[in-house]
């Protein structure tokens, strides 16, 4: 089994928006469209922390908010917007995506513990691996990238120009991007 196929079989399917094209914040008014041409196969996650349908951090205290007294832990249960998975020739990105509509602060949290909930996912995947023989897996073909996509409708880094394409730090990590649309095989294409 490769692993976009454990992968996705790990991971929940409630956790799977309806539409695959399309990454939407619907508080913000956000939305970013999937450019998948080129790409052989993908899936996108929407953890939503906000939902009650569903809680997929049911083992971190809800009561997260920071304050006074015990249970007063900032950014216990932060998490990104969603995971996209997206499969081309033998590798497997994981794309962790949080979407900004403002001032992006925060992002870098959410982002990594979003990374270390997806870290979690492939050292069980490694398991699963092991105790069913599937030898087709191999961590090694998997690529993290985070990024945060920002609600300006210009693509950018951090202290460049954004107007501009060739300003964007492709191998950045986190990646700053525009709204829309996003190029999932131009990021890989440089990654």
């Amino acid at each position: 089994m490769r692993e976009f196929e454990l992968y996705t079989r790990i991971l929940n399917p409630t956790f799977v928006p309806a539409n695959q094209t399309c990454m939407e914040e619907v508080k913000a008014d956000h939305s970013v469209k999937l450019i998948t041409r080129g790409i052989s196969e993908y899936r996108l996650y929407r953890f939503d922390l906000d939902s009650s349908d569903a809680d997929f951090l049911c083992f971190f205290n809800k009561n997260h908010s920071a304050g006074s007294g015990v249970q007063g832990l900032k950014d216990l249960r932060c998490f990104c917007d969603y995971v996209l998975l997206a499969q081309k020739s033998d590798k497997l990105y994981v794309f962790i995506i949080e979407l900004k509509s403002g001032k992006t602060e925060g992002a870098v949290e959410q982002l990594r513990a979003t990374e270390l909930f997806m870290d979690y996912i492939k050292e069980t995947a490694e398991r699963i691996k092991e105790v069913n023989g599937f030898d087709q897996f191999d961590a090694k073909n998997i690529i993290t990238k985070k990024v945060i996509l920002k609600g300006n409708g210009r693509a950018y880094k951090p202290g460049s120009n954004p107007n501009k394409d060739q300003n964007i730090d492709w191998k950045a990590n986190p990646l700053y991007l525009n709204n829309n649309p996003f190029p999932i095989l131009k990021i890989i294409s440089n990654c």
